[in-house]
C-alpha cells in the first residue's frame, strides 16, 4: 500500500483483523427494535437493520409491507436515507442550495433537496461540477466514503467514536490494490469501528453494487456512532457479564417524539436485590429500594445527575455482592415522587456474576470410564471459573501441568512440564492418545499429572477419576490405556424427576426410574436384565425385569396408586452390581401446618423444596410474599435461596397456601 503515499501507521491496538473500535450501544433499542411489518425481511440477516431504519423513518419500503432487500441501491436513493438519517444522527441539514447538478430535473423536488442538502456539506459528491449521475447505482468502496463521510460530521453518541480520533491498524482486505487513497482510508475506518466485515475475511469487494439489505445494515451500524437514539428514555449497558462488586456503566438517553434531545433534564436511578418488596400496596417505594446514582431514591432530586446538550447521560452504578440486582430508570420535574403504577420508567434486570476464582479441570471421557481404549484420545479442558463454578472470560492466566506418562505398564516414566495460559474465552486444553503397542492382550499405558496454578487460583479437580490431584505421595490416581474386552463395571439408576405429588385418583401418579448399564471404558452394555425393587409396597412392583436398549439403558414405567406421602427407595440389580436412588412422593401442606424437616431437593426457579422426615416427605411452596428467616435473622427471599442447602433444617409456618397470604419459614444451616 506504499504506493498511495500513505504515512507510518501508529497502532492504537493490536494488529489482529478484529475490530478495534466498534459502538458500544446501539441506535436500535426499545421502539427502533420493533417489526416494521415488512414480510420479506422476516427471517433475514438483515431484519432488525431494516426495522431499525423504518422507526427512524430513513427508509419506507417500496411499499406497505415490502421493503425489497436484494434491490440495488441507485445514488438517488442512497442521498435520501442519509439526508433521513442525518436529523437523529444530529446533523444539521443546511438551507437548500442549488449546488449545480443538471440531471436532477426529473427526481421529485424532496430527492433533489436531499441530494443538494449532503452534496453542501460534502458527504455526498457528484460524479461531475454538473453531474449527480442519480440512477447510476452505488458500490461498497462509494458507501464506505459516504459513511466515513457521514460519521465525521455527525456528533459522536455515547459509547461511539470519532474517526478524527482512530488511526485504523488492520490491513485485513486483500482486494483494494485499485481504489484510491481517501477511499482506502474510508473502507479502513469503518471496518475499525465495526461498520463493515467484508464480503470475507480477506475480501471487501469494493466494485461489487450495494443491496438494500446491506446498506440497512452499514447505516444501523454506522448509527450507534452517532447521537441517534429513540424517542423517550433509553437505558443500556455494555457488559454481557457484570461481576460482583464491581461497577455496572449506564447509558441514558432522553428524546422527544421528534427525536431532538432533551438536555438538563434529571435523571433518578435506584435499585433493589429484592425487587418484590420494592414496593408497597400503593406503588410507592418502600426501604428495600437504594439510591444507586444521586441522594436519594424515588424522587426526583436537584442532586439527581442531568442529561448533558446532547440529551445523554453516563452513570456509573456500584454493585453489591448478592446474586442478582433490578435497577429502575426514570426521570421528571424536580420534586415529583415515583409512583410503580404511573411513572415512564426503563427497568434493568441484572444477575450478578463472581470473578474467576479457580482453574476448573474436566475431561470429555465419558462419565462412568474407569479406563481408555488403546487409540482413544481424552481431551482435558482448563477453565477459569468464579465461586458458583460458573465460566469466566479471563484470559492471560498461567498454570503449569507436570505430566508423567507411562507407556510400558508402568515400568518406567517420563516427566514432562507444560506451560499454558487461558485464552480469551478463559480456557485452555491439551489432550493425550496412546495406541496398542502390540496385538497381544494385556497391554497397558499409564498417565498422571498434577497442575500449579502460577496466578494462584484454587484448583477445582472435575475429571472423571478426578486425575488431577498432588498429595505429595504414591497414591495418585492413574489414567489408564487399555485392551482389555469390555465387561460391564457400573450400573447407576435415576428417577426422570426427584419428587412427585402422591395421588390415589384414577390409575395414581406414573413415575420412571432408568437404569443404565455402562463398561469400564464408559461404553453402554446392551441386551442385559437389570431387576428392580422397592422398598415401598405401593411402588415399583417387586422383581420386575427390563432389558438394557442399545444405549445400556433400562427403563420402568410404573403407577403408584396410593395418596399417603413416602420416601420410595428404588433398587437396581445385575450381577453384582447395585444401584439406589429415592423417589419422594409429596402432597403440598395443609392450612394450620406447622413444623420441621430436613431439606432433601429445593428447585429455586419453581419456587419447591421438599423437606423429609423419617419415611415421610413434605412439600413446600412459597412465594414473594413470604417471611424467610437465617436463625434470628430476618432476610430477604434472594438470600435465603442463596443458603439453601441439603440437609438444611427449615421451620415451616402456613397460614394458607395463596399468594397473598405471609407465611413464615426459618432455615437452621447445618
Amino acid at each position: 500500500m506504499g504506493s498511495f503515499g500513505l504515512g507510518p501507521v501508529v497502532p492504537v491496538a493490536a494488529v489482529d483483523g478484529v475490530a478495534d473500535h466498534p459502538a458500544e450501544y446501539s441506535a436500535c433499542v426499545g421502539p427502533a427494535a420493533e417489526s416494521a411489518g415488512f414480510l420479506d425481511m422476516r427471517g433475514s440477516f438483515a431484519e432488525a437493520a431494516v426495522n431499525c431504519l423504518a422507526y427512524y423513518r430513513i427508509t419506507l419500503g417500496t411499499s406497505e409491507e415490502i421493503f425489497s432487500p436484494n434491490d440495488v441501491i441507485p445514488r438517488w436513493q442512497m442521498a435520501l436515507f442519509l439526508a433521513r438519517a442525518a436529523r437523529p444522527a444530529g446533523i444539521f441539514l443546511p438551507t437548500v442550495s442549488d449546488q449545480g447538478f443538471t440531471d436532477l430535473k426529473p427526481l421529485r423536488s424532496d430527492f433533489r433537496d436531499a441530494i443538494n442538502q449532503l452534496s453542501q456539506l460534502r458527504i455526498m459528491k457528484g460524479t461531475s461540477d454538473t453531474t449527480f449521475a442519480p440512477y447510476e447505482a452505488v458500490t461498497r468502496k462509494q458507501m464506505a466514503v459516504l459513511l466515513s463521510n457521514f460519521l465525521r460530521r455527525a456528533p459522536t453518541g455515547p459509547g461511539g467514536t470519532n474517526l478524527s480520533a482512530i488511526r485504523p491498524d488492520d490491513d485485513v482486505f486483500t482486494d483494494l490494490s485499485d481504489v484510491d487513497v481517501n477511499t482506502y482510508r474510508a473502507i479502513r475506518e469503518i471496518f475499525e469501528v465495526g461498520v463493515t466485515a467484508g464480503t470475507s475475511e480477506s475480501t471487501f469487494s469494493p466494485e461489487a453494487p450495494l443491496s438494500r439489505a446491506q446498506m440497512a445494515v452499514f447505516v444501523a451500524r454506522m448509527l450507534a456512532h452517532t447521537n441517534a437514539r429513540p424517542a423517550g428514555l433509553t437505558v443500556q449497558i455494555t457488559d454481557d457479564e457484570v461481576f460482583k462488586d464491581s461497577q455496572l456503566r449506564l447509558a441514558i438517553s432522553l428524546r422527544d417524539p421528534s427525536l431532538i434531545p432533551i438536555e438538563e433534564q434529571r435523571v433518578d436511578v435506584f435499585a433493589a436485590t429484592d425487587p418484590a418488596r420494592a414496593f408497597d400496596e400503593n406503588g410507592a417505594c418502600t426501604n428495600h429500594v437504594t439510591p444507586a446514582v444521586g441522594g436519594g431514591a424515588c424522587i426526583i432530586r436537584i442532586a439527581d445527575p442531568l442529561t448533558d446538550s446532547l440529551g445523554n447521560l453516563v452513570v456509573d452504578v456500584e454493585v453489591g455482592s448478592s446474586r442478582s440486582l433490578r435497577i429502575w430508570v426514570w426521570t421528571d420535574k424536580v420534586g415529583k415522587r415515583y409512583d410503580n403504577e404511573t411513572a415512564a420508567v426503563v427497568v434493568l434486570d441484572i444477575t450478578l456474576r463472581s470473578d474467576a476464582s479457580a482453574v476448573e479441570v474436566s475431561d470429555d471421557l465419558p462419565p462412568t470410564a474407569q479406563k481408555v481404549k488403546y487409540g482413544d484420545p481424552v481431551t482435558f479442558t482448563f477453565r477459569m471459573v468464579d465461586d458458583d463454578g460458573h465460566p469466566v472470560a479471563r484470559s492471560g492466566v498461567e498454570f503449569t501441568v507436570t505430566v508423567r506418562e507411562s507407556r510400558d505398564g508402568g515400568r518406567s516414566y517420563e516427566r514432562t512440564v507444560i506451560t499454558k495460559e487461558t485464552g480469551l474465552d478463559g480456557e485452555s486444553q491439551v489432550t493425550f492418545r496412546f495406541t496398542d503397542p502390540s496385538p497381544s492382550r494385556g497391554d497397558v499405558a499409564r498417565l498422571d499429572f498434577d497442575l500449579r496454578s502460577l496466578d494462584g487460583f484454587e484448583i477445582v479437580d472435575m475429571t472423571t477419576i478426578r486425575l488431577v490431584k498432588n498429595d505429595r505421595t504414591n497414591r495418585d490416581p492413574i489414567l489408564e490405556w487399555a485392551d482389555e474386552h469390555p465387561e460391564p463395571t457400573t450400573l447407576e439408576l435415576t428417577t426422570t424427576k426427584e419428587f412427585l405429588v402422591a395421588s390415589s385418583d384414577g390409575a395414581g401418579a406414573a413415575a420412571t426410574v432408568r437404569a443404565e448399564l455402562t463398561d469400564q471404558y464408559g461404553g453402554p452394555v446392551a441386551r442385559e436384565e437389570v431387576v428392580f425393587t422397592s422398598n415401598d409396597p405401593n411402588g415399583v412392583p417387586a422383581g420386575v425385569r427390563r432389558t438394557t436398549n442399545s444405549a445400556g439403558v433400562a427403563s420402568l414405567n410404573y403407577q403408584r396408586d396410593h395418596a399417603g406421602r413416602s420416601i420410595e427407595t428404588i433398587t437396581a440389580r445385575f450381577g453384582d452390581l447395585t444401584s439406589r436412588a429415592r423417589q419422594y412422593w409429596v402432597a403440598a401442606l395443609s392450612e394450620g401446618a406447622s413444623g420441621t424437616g430436613s431439606v432433601r431437593v429445593f428447585d429455586t426457579d419453581e419456587n419447591t423444596i421438599v423437606l423429609g422426615r423419617a419415611n415421610d416427605a413434605i412439600l413446600i411452596e412459597y412465594d414473594d410474599n413470604d417471611h424467610y428467616w437465617i436463625g434470628t435473622e430476618l432476610v430477604t427471599l434472594s438470600r435465603f435461596e442463596q443458603n439453601l442447602t441439603i440437609g438444611d433444617a427449615l421451620a415451616y409456618e402456613i397460614v394458607r397456601s395463596d399468594p397473598s397470604t405471609v407465611n413464615t419459614y426459618t432455615l437452621t444451616k447445618r
